[in-house]
């Protein structure tokens, strides 16, 4: 089944149309609104662990481009993943208009499991310490929107 996955949408992740199309999450997905953002992020994380399972080479560097491109761009305030920003006037998860926290910290609660499975194979302390600038950077009233408990699973 493993084999199955690689051959199919993990390594062909961009002939299956938007947003497995665009370089995921290197960089800012054209158009994107949180479903962009979290549809791609589990595909990281399936993808990384499939590859670690396998010891598949072309796997773990999809993944791995991935953790290290946030890695090495958190935003100014140390948080990773895509600003409030980049994600235009679209309805979030919890049925608001815009930029909203919860329409952003949603797919990032995704994302994180792919570096905890980084942080797992590899011991890269990097992930503690981006996840805690990240985490710290939360505003005072992290956890008043609905989605945001899903982040818990990181901070742990």
């Amino acid at each position: 089944m493993l084999r199955r996955q690689r051959d199919g949408l993990a390594l062909h992740h961009k002939t299956c149309g938007y947003p497995f199309d665009t370089e995921l999450w290197v960089g800012r997905i054209p158009k994107a609104h949180w479903p962009a953002y979290e549809q791609t992020a589990y595909l990281i994380d399936g993808a990384y662990r499939c590859g670690l399972l396998l010891q598949d080479k072309a796997l773990m560097e999809l993944g791995g481009q991935n953790i290290r491109y946030q890695l090495d761009h958190p935003q100014p305030d140390g948080k990773l993943g895509p600003a409030p920003a980049d994600f235009g006037a679209v309805v979030g998860p919890d049925g608001a208009a815009g930029p909203r926290r919860t329409g952003f910290q949603w797919p990032f609660a995704v994302f994180t499991r792919a570096l905890m499975a980084h942080y797992g194979a590899t011991g890269d302390r990097a992930i503690l310490e981006a996840l805690t600038r990240h985490y710290l950077a939360a505003p005072a009233d992290f956890g008043a929107a609905p989605r945001d408990v899903m982040n818990v699973e990181g901070m742990c």
